[in-house]
């Protein structure tokens, strides 16, 4: 998917079904989408986008994807999950 405005980030997480899916896609269209998930083969349908493998229950697991999504030095203009 081509990034008309590489400026923008967001992350979404549980982006591998559903409406996480369709809505990792449609803002890959408008800037780099951060996908976070629990299961890395199932991150991986979801081209053109980057991968944060994440348990959003396990505090560790938080912690060590604020660190990777920090360091790729992206304005982050939002945050969406899917799931509670």
């Amino acid at each position: 998917m081509e990034n008309k405005n590489k400026g923008n980030g967001y992350v979404v997480a549980c982006p591998t079904l559903g409406i996480g899916y369709a809505t990792a896609l449609e803002l890959a269209k408008h800037g780099t989408v951060i996908l976070v998930g629990r299961n890395r083969e199932k991150l991986k349908r979801v081209e053109n986008a980057i991968s944060v493998v994440c348990n959003i229950s396990d505090i560790t697991s938080v912690k060590r994807a604020v660190q990777q999504i920090t360091e790729l030095k992206l304005p982050i203009a939002g945050f969406l999950t899917t799931q509670v």
